[in-house]
C-alpha cells in the first residue's frame, strides 16, 4: 500500500477538532505475545481512556485477566478499577491470535490482537540501541525444540542491535512479525558478519504481513550481529515487533518456526493465516470441481471440463495459461483470489480465442480484468487487486485464459499462490460491516467501538459486495442484540453497495458489552448469512495518509452507564412508508433533549434512494420537532430504500464527573483523619498525602469541567417503498 509523507493541514485540524465525546481509544497492548500455561504479572492496555478498565474481553476462552488493585495508601481509592491486570493463559487455550477488549467507565474498546503460542516469549530488555551493547540471542536451536520468541518494540531514530554466535556450515533463519500483532512498525533488520568492520551480508524489510526475513548458509564461525528498526525509524508503544530464529544444518530444517505457522500468509483458502489481509469473500464452491496439476508456466494446461478450480503459483515468467471449452451464451463467472489472501501480488485475467482451424495462428485477444473499482468510505476503504467477473460466452469455441502477475520484485518463494475458479455464473453477494465513528468526514476515524450511551443511538456501517451479475435489494439487520437496544432493518438498493443500521438505547438500559449478529439477506425472500466483520485499526498519520483497518472475530454492543445521550432524534415512526414514483412524502422528525442538548440542531440526508432528494433541515434550540419532505423522481426505480440523518449540533458536556466527586471524598476522608490523628508521627505522611489529594482535586476540576463539544450523531432510520402511479400497493 502506498505510503505518504505529509498529509493534509485540513485533515488534521479536523482531527484535533472533531470534538467527539471521548471514547476508549485502545492502540497497544503491554505484551502481545503470550505462552499457553504462562502468567503476565502486569498486563496492560494503552491508548486514549484506558485508565478505568475493569475487565477484559477475549475472542478465545483459556484466557483470564485478573483485575490488579491500586497500591495502599492515604491517596488511592482501592475500589476504583487501576487498568492493570494479571493475565492467565491456562493449560487448555490453543494457539493463534486472539481478539482483546476493555471495558470500563468509557465504555468499550475497539479490538487488539494477542498472539497465543505455545513456544516461551521473552521482552527484550535492557538498552541494545549500541552494537556494544547488542542484546545476546541464546544459543540457536532447531525449530523442535525450545525457540524462544522475542518480544520488543522499535526505538524512534535508533537500530536495535542483537549478537548471536554462529559456526561454519550452519543455516541460520530469522523471522520479525508486526502487522499481524496489530502494530504500526515496518521492521528492517540486516545481517552483519563478524571481524572489526561488521559488513552487511543481507537484509531484509517486512511487506504488509509478510514477516522481515533473513536465510543465512554461515561461512565463517563467529558473533554476528542482527540490526533491527522500523523502515521509517518511528518506534515507541505501538511499534512491537515479534523476533524468532533457528538453526539447521539446511534450508529445509531451519525452515519452520511457530511464529510462521501461526502468521505466515497462506494461499489456502482454507488457512487461518489467509485471513490476516482478507477483505474478499470466499466464492462459491464450484460442483464437480475438477483439480489441476500445473505443467511449467510456458506451456498452457487442458481443462476439460466448467466449473474447475486451480490453486496456482505465479513463477518466472508470472503467467500461467489454461486452455478450455465453453458454448455460446454461457454465463461464467471468473474469479481469482491472491492479493486477498495476503499474498504479495497484483493478477489480471486475460481471455483469447483459440484458432483451431489454424494451430499455428495467434489467438484472438478478447478481453482483460485487472483491479475493480474500491468499495466503502475514506473509514475502511476496501481495494479489491483481484480480478472477478462475469464473462458472457460468445461462441462456441477453445478460449485460452490467462492469470499474469502484475507485481515485481523479489518476493519470498509462498508470496506468490493464488486460486483461480471458473464456473457457471451464481449470482451472489457478501456484506461487510463494521462500526462507523460518528464524524462528518470518515477520513478522520480513529480506533473505536459501539458508542452508545444511554437514551442515544449509534451506527453500523455496512458494504455489499455483489459478485457474478448479483443485482437483488439486500435487507440488513441485528440480530441478538440485548433487551433495552433496538435496530430497525436497513436497505441496500440494487444501485447501491452501502447503508447504514442505526441503533436505539433505551434511556434507562443497563447492558453489559455482548456480541452481535450483523445478518443480510436478498429480497424479498433470500436467505439470510452472517456479515464479515471489520474494525479501524490506525487512523491516518503523517507517514500514511489514510485509514486502515482489517477483518475482526466479533462485533461487540456495549453501553456506556455513566453517561446519557444530550439528543437523539427520531425520524419518522419506525413504518414503512409507500410513495408513488414523482411524488413528495412528507416524514416527521422528534428529537429527544436531554440535559447539555440545548442548541440547534442541523441535519442532513445520508443514503437517499437514486434520484431523490430532500433539503437540510436546522430544529432551532427551542425547538424538538420538525418535518422533512423527500421527493421522489418519476424514474426512481421502485422498490424499498432506507435513509436516515445526520445531526451537527453542539452540547454541553462533562468528562467523567464521577472522578471529581471521587477526589473531594477522598480529600474530605483525609482531613478527617488528620482530625482524629492519634499518632503524631503519621502527621507529615498525612499533611502530605493532603496536599497532593488538593491538587488531584484542582486536577479533576479542569478535566471534569463543562464543555462544550460538536457532535455529529445519526438519526433512527426511516425505511419506505417507491411504488408505481397505478400500483399503490404492489411490490416490484
Amino acid at each position: 500500500m502506498a505510503r505518504s509523507f505529509a498529509v493534509s493541514v485540513l485533515l488534521f485540524c479536523s482531527l484535533s477538532a472533531r470534538g467527539q465525546i471521548p471514547s476508549i481509544e485502545l492502540k497497544s497492548l503491554s505484551q502481545p505475545v503470550a505462552q499457553i500455561g504462562s502468567e503476565i504479572e502486569r498486563f496492560t492496555l494503552t491508548g486514549k481512556h484506558t485508565g478505568e478498565l475493569d475487565r477484559l474481553l477475549f475472542s478465545k476462552p483459556g484466557i483470564v485477566a485478573i483485575p490488579l488493585a491500586e497500591p495502599a495508601g492515604f491517596i488511592q481509592d482501592n475500589s476504583q478499577p487501576s487498568g492493570q491486570f494479571k493475565l492467565v493463559v491456562e493449560a487448555s487455550a490453543t494457539p493463534g491470535l486472539c481478539e482483546v477488549r476493555g471495558v470500563g467507565r468509557w465504555g468499550l474498546s475497539n479490538p487488539r490482537r494477542l498472539l497465543i503460542t505455545a513456544k516461551p516469549s521473552l521482552v527484550v530488555a535492557g538498552n541494545c540501541t549500541d552494537p556494544s551493547t547488542a542484546y545476546a540471542l541464546g544459543p540457536a536451536l532447531t525449530p523442535d525444540q525450545a525457540s524462544t520468541i522475542l518480544l520488543g518494540r522499535c526505538e524512534p531514530q535508533k537500530r536495535q542491535y542483537f549478537s548471536i554466535q554462529l559456526k561454519a556450515g550452519e543455516h541460520f533463519r530469522g523471522v520479525v512479525y508486526a502487522k499481524s500483532l496489530d502494530s504500526l512498525a515496518v521492521p528492517l533488520v540486516t545481517l552483519h558478519g563478524p571481524g572489526k568492520h561488521r559488513p552487511e551480508l543481507m537484509r531484509s524489510r517486512a511487506a504488509g504481513y509478510w514477516p522481515a526475513e533473513l536465510q543465512f548458509t554461515v561461512t565463517q564461525t563467529g558473533e554476528y550481529i542482527l540490526a533491527l528498526h522500523d523502515f521509517l525509524f518511528q518506534g515507541g508503544p505501538d511499534y512491537a515487533y515479534a523476533l524468532q530464529y533457528s538453526i539447521g544444518n539446511s534450508a529445509s530444517t531451519a525452515r519452520s518456526l511457530e511464529l510462521d505457522r501461526l502468521l505466515r500468509p497462506s494461499a489456502d483458502i482454507r488457512s487461518p493465516a489467509s485471513e490476516l489481509g482478507r477483505f474478499v469473500v470466499d466464492e462459491p464452491t464450484p460442483t464437480n470441481k475438477e483439480s489441476v496439476k500445473l505443467l511449467p508456466a510456458t506451456d498452457a494446461v487442458t481443462v476439460n471440463e466448467i466449473p474447475f478450480e486451480v490453486a496456482g503459483r505465479f513463477t518466472q515468467p508470472s503467467q500461467q495459461s489454461f486452455d478450455f471449452f465453453a458454448r455460446r451464451d454461457q454465463q461464467l463467472w471468473i474469479s481469482v483470489q491472491s492479493h486477498a489472501l495476503g499474498q504479495l501480488t497484483d493478477p489480471r485475467v486475460v481471455i483469447r480465442k483459440l484458432n483451431e482451424t489454424e494451430p499455428a495462428g495467434k489467438p484472438h485477444h478478447l478481453l482483460e480484468h485487472d483491479d475493480q473499482p474500491a468499495l466503502g468510505d475514506a473509514a475502511i476503504r476496501i481495494h479489491l487487486r483481484d480480478p472477478q467477473f462475469s464473462w458472457k460466452v460468445p461462441e462456441d469455441s477453445r478460449y485460452r485464459l490467462e492469470v499474469i502477475d502484475s507485481q515485481a520484485g523479489a518476493r519470498p518463494d509462498d508470496a506468490t499462490g493464488y486460486v483461480l475458479s471458473v464456473s457457471e455464473r451464481l449470482p451472489q453477494f457478501k456484506v461487510l460491516a463494521y462500526w462507523a465513528y460518528p464524524t462528518q468526514n470518515p477520513a478522520t476515524s480513529i480506533p473505536s467501538s459501539s458508542q452508545l450511551l444511554r437514551g442515544g443511538a449509534d451506527s453500523i456501517r455496512v458494504v455489499a459486495f455483489r459478485m457474478a451479475g448479483f443485482q437483488d435489494a439486500i435487507e440488513v439487520f441485528v440480530e441478538n442484540q440485548p433487551m433495552g437496544i433496538s435496530a430497525a432493518p436497513c436497505i441496500i438498493p440494487p444501485s447501491a453497495s452501502e447503508a447504514s443500521i442505526t441503533l436505539v438505547c433505551d434511556e434507562d438500559a443497563q447492558i453489559q458489552p455482548a456480541p452481535i449478529l450483523v445478518m443480510a439477506r436478498a429480497l424479498p425472500d433470500g436467505n439470510k448469512q452472517a456479515a464479515m466483520l471489520a474494525t479501524t485499526l490506525w487512523p491516518a498519520n503523517p507517514f500514511h495518509n489514510a485509514v486502515t483497518a482489517r477483518l475482526c472475530d466479533e462485533l461487540y454492543v456495549g453501553v456506556r452507564p455513566h453517561d446519557i445521550a444530550p439528543v437523539l432524534v427520531k425520524l419518522g415512526d419506525g413504518a414503512t412508508l409507500d410513495v408513488k414514483q414523482g411524488d413528495k412524502l412528507t416524514v416527521p422528525i422528534q428529537l429527544v433533549r436531554r440535559t447539555g442538548g440545548g442548541s440547534a440542531c442541523v441535519l442532513r440526508p445520508q443514503q437517499l434512494p437514486t434520484k431523490s432528494s430532500m433539503p437540510e433541515v436546522t430544529v432551532p434550540a427551542d425547538k424538538s420537532e420538525a418535518v422533512t419532505e423527500i421527493v421522489i423522481a418519476g424514474d426512481t426505480p421502485l422498490g424499498e430504500y432506507s435513509f436516515w440523518l445526520q445531526c451537527e449540533t453542539k452540547i454541553k458536556w462533562r468528562d467523567n464527573p464521577q472522578s471529581l466527586t471521587r477526589a473531594e471524598a477522598n480529600l474530605q476522608s483525609l482531613q478527617d483523619k488528620l482530625s482524629n490523628l492519634a499518632d503524631p508521627d503519621e502527621k507529615p505522611r498525612l499533611e502530605s498525602a493532603i496536599q497532593t489529594a488538593k491538587q488531584g482535586l484542582e486536577s479533576a476540576k479542569l478535566s471534569t469541567a463543562e464543555k462544550e463539544l460538536t457532535v455529529w450523531l445519526p438519526s433512527t432510520i426511516q425505511r419506505i417503498r417507491v411504488i408505481g402511479p397505478a400500483a399503490a400497493t404492489t411490490l416490484p
